[in-house]
């Protein structure tokens, strides 16, 4: 939808600008104030963008403002309105006091617990809540989600998002190489499950507070790193057993072997749940020093992926064998070769 379509729903008037926050591939942002009848003054994010620089960039706005008017979500940056004029446009959204993750991530060496957590479960929420609307935004990244004064976290900046009805080509508009599943530039396909892919990466950031692919400088030896040589970030040995594995399933470069959103969410408020000594157990360094196979759920709930939306059973020998060879933690190496020796029986059980 071209802004050419819109009418204002805001008028400059009642709009004040400070200072510059930011600049992205869409435009500027400035922090602001609306004066509305209704609700005083509001503090908000005012994105601007010349409409006689970029019409590429004009038809994203389009775009923006034609899904972020329908989304109302506690983990989607709200919209307050837009203003149209003949030199420049604005979207008016909700102020994050203290910018994106990917900004804050740089400050830090370590996420407390508690905002781990929290925001995992947060990300996942917010793209399942797109999800069940088959919107793929197409650019999940660290700096698009964006945090409040709260410590809340929120998605935003829908310029290349699309309605899916099915597989469909990529067209043109990719994001961001880092945070790209490997069929977008490889196979020009998209499917919801290109945002799993993602957020995988954003859990890894969350885990490591590092930027992902850092020690590549050509985007184009990425790409084939990414998508021909199945390069992924080494996740930490610090990351428990539950994450490893499923940030290691939501980037698979298989797309059908990512997990369901629903099971995302399902399984990190479960790794949200567990205790430090479950930890341990699944680490296989608990203070008995045995291995063992986890305490809350059969360890098998992990590797296999099941699919509480599809009903599906999805787990293979190969599957393991890739597991095994995947940069996860060292320590749970060995207890990926014991799941291999009963793997048929868990199959059997599962199937029961």
């Amino acid at each position: 939808m071209s802004s050419q379509s819109l009418e204002s729903t805001i008028e400059e008037k009642d709009l004040k600008y400070h200072e510059h926050i930011g600049r992205g591939g869409s435009g500027e942002v400035f922090r602001g104030t609306w004066t509305s009848k209704d609700c005083g003054d509001t503090e908000v994010a005012l994105k601007k963008i010349f409409r006689d620089k970029d019409k590429n960039l004009e038809e994203q706005f389009g775009n923006e403002i034609n899904f972020l008017r329908r989304l109302q979500h506690p983990n989607i940056i709200k919209y307050y309105g837009h203003v149209i004029i003949p030199t420049y446009v604005v979207i008016v959204t909700e102020y994050a006091a203290k910018g994106s993750l990917y900004d804050y991530l740089k400050t830090q060496s370590q996420l407390p617990d508690d905002l781990k957590k929290k925001w995992r479960i947060q990300a996942a929420k917010g793209i399942r809540y797109l999800q069940e609307l088959n919107i793929l935004h197409r650019d999940i990244k660290s700096p698009n989600f964006f945090i409040t004064a709260e410590d809340d976290l929120k998605l935003g900046d829908f310029g290349i998002a699309k309605i899916l009805t099915t597989t469909t080509s990529t067209q043109t508009d990719r994001g961001t190489i880092q945070w790209q599943a490997p069929e977008v530039f490889k196979e020009n396909q998209l499917s919801l499950k290109a945002d799993i892919f993602a957020l995988g990466v954003v859990l890894w950031e969350l885990e490591t507070c590092e930027v992902p692919y850092k020690e590549f400088q050509d985007g184009n030896h990425l790409m084939f790193a990414i998508g021909s040589n199945d390069i992924r970030p080494d996740i930490p040995e610090s990351c428990s057993p539950r994450l490893c594995i499923l940030i290691q399933q939501c980037w698979d470069k298989d797309r059908t072997k990512r997990p369901h959103i629903d099971a995302v969410v399902s399984r990190l408020c479960d790794i949200n749940d567990e205790t430090e000594e479950e930890v341990k157990q699944e680490s296989g360094i608990a203070d008995s020093g045995k291995e063992t196979f986890g305490s809350k759920y059969p360890v098998s709930y992990d590797i296999m992926m099941i699919d509480k939306v599809k009903g599906g059973f999805d787990i293979s020998l190969s599957s393991l064998s890739s597991l095994y060879s995947a940069s996860i933690c060292a320590a749970y190496r060995a207890q990926v070769l014991a799941w291999g020796a009963f793997f048929v029986q868990v199959r059997i059980n599962y199937k029961g």
